[in-house]
């Protein structure tokens, strides 16, 4: 199971905080969650297993996604 979490308004543009998917071959995460593909690279950051990723990685079963929004002020 791929396990993907999301934070902050990620959770409501997805429309889930967490959820866990069957795959059956590695895929990019953009090609298994489409929406991603409407979101700039520069707004979210991506984490897979614990490294950087971006929207374009594969991801395959066993695998922990977190997405999360790109912050910044001061």
């Amino acid at each position: 199971m791929v396990r993907i979490k999301t934070i902050g308004w990620l959770k409501d543009k997805l429309g889930f905080e967490e959820k866990e998917f069957k795959l059956k071959k590695p895929v990019r995460l953009e090609d298994f969650l489409p929406i991603l593909k409407s979101i700039s690279e520069q707004h979210v950051i991506v984490i897979v297993n614990g490294k950087p990723a971006t929207k374009n990685s594969l991801i395959r079963d066993n695998d922990e996604v977190v997405l999360m929004p790109m912050t910044s002020g001061g």
